[in-house]
């Protein structure tokens, strides 16, 4: 007889809950951005073909089509095109621009400059190497 792990399938289902919310959501900003209330049947339909689908890809997808929107609700083909399209760096890109965008640095803040990441870099490898004699 096999044992299933409850915690393994609560998991699943919590996970499950969070994308269907996810798209549940996305579906209707969306339509609210295209002036129009999309029927529940329809979101449903976004809800079972986009379900197996990572949530932080169905985020991105969503923003992405956010980004892109014509006229029309954008077919699921499509959302599932822009979310094949996710990777985990895209999360840290755009964390990265939401830190330096925001509008409070330092009067003195400067972006470094090309290759200076790699200089700085050297000199701390260089000073950690003289602390160790």
């Amino acid at each position: 007889m096999v044992h299933e792990n409850p915690a393994r399938n609560a998991l699943s289902e919590k996970t499950k809950k969070q994308r269907n919310d996810c798209i549940v959501f996305s579906v209707t900003q969306l339509g609210m951005a295209l002036g129009q209330k999309i029927p529940i049947e329809r979101t449903s339909l976004y809800v079972e073909g986009l379900n197996d689908i990572s949530l932080p890809a169905l985020k991105y997808a969503f923003r992405e089509a956010l980004k892109n929107l014509g006229t029309f609700l954008p077919p699921i083909s499509e959302i599932r095109q822009y979310a094949s399209r996710w990777t985990p760096e895209c999360e840290a890109i755009r964390d990265t621009r939401r830190i330096l965008d925001r509008g409070v640095k330092p009067p003195d803040w400067e972006p470094l400059e090309p290759g200076e990441t790699e200089r700085l870099l050297s000199e701390i490898k260089a000073r950690a190497e003289k602390m160790k004699l």
